[in-house]
């Protein structure tokens, strides 16, 4: 709530503004293969790394 308050005329801008989209589905597609490749890159699994004396407790 507190947001919405702070940020009212940046947030109703588009109401005076004919220019303005009133939603931004155009930007998201636009930037959803970029934002796709990262996703995919933060949930990938992380090459094993090899252990002190080949996997066998010392």
């Amino acid at each position: 709530m507190g947001y919405s308050l702070n940020h009212r005329r940046a947030l109703t801008h588009f109401t005076t503004d004919g220019r303005l989209p009133v939603d931004n589905s155009w930007i998201e597609n636009q930037i959803r293969p970029i934002a796709g490749g990262q996703q995919l890159a933060v949930h990938r699994k992380p090459a094993r790394e090899p252990t002190c004396g080949g996997g066998y407790g010392l």
